[in-house]
């Protein structure tokens, strides 16, 4: 059984997000992240100095290759904006801390004969997605 909770304590009061509520999904899909949208103002700029974007990416990495397999995706998908982060991809990592709030108690459970359960929940095996939206979006 694996389970990273103490972890996820660790980093939520890392980033002095303790206190935020549980949810359900990890990145809004409706919610539209581009380059436009990175700083391109010396204000803009300013606002984003102390925002430690690049440390929780990660701290983030570390969880989803460890047993938080689930936010591997939003993970890698936050990481293109490291070089330049906006505040609306701060808000979107926000949302991937909010998730990992509401599934700590989860556990990944690596049983015998390679058999997997996700919160005592068994599967059969290892199902894998790609992108099917024919690579929409503009970065």
């Amino acid at each position: 059984m694996f389970s990273q909770r103490s972890y996820i304590d660790k980093i939520l009061d890392r980033f002095s997000l303790q206190n935020v509520k549980p949810s359900t999904t990890p990145l809004d899909p409706h919610h539209q992240l581009n380059l436009a949208q990175c700083p391109s103002t010396s204000c803009q700029y300013k606002d984003m100095c102390g925002v430690p974007y690049c440390e929780v990416i990660g701290s983030l990495m570390y969880a989803a290759l460890g047993t938080c397999p689930d936010i591997l995706f939003a993970v890698s998908f936050l990481s293109q904006f490291m070089q330049n982060p906006g505040w609306p991809h701060w808000e979107a990592i926000k949302c991937v801390f909010h998730y990992l709030k509401g599934m700590q108690e989860h556990v990944l459970i690596i049983g015998e004969s390679g058999t997997l359960a996700w919160n005592n929940k068994k599967c059969a095996g290892l199902a894998g997605y790609c992108d099917a939206d024919w690579a929409s979006q503009e970065h």
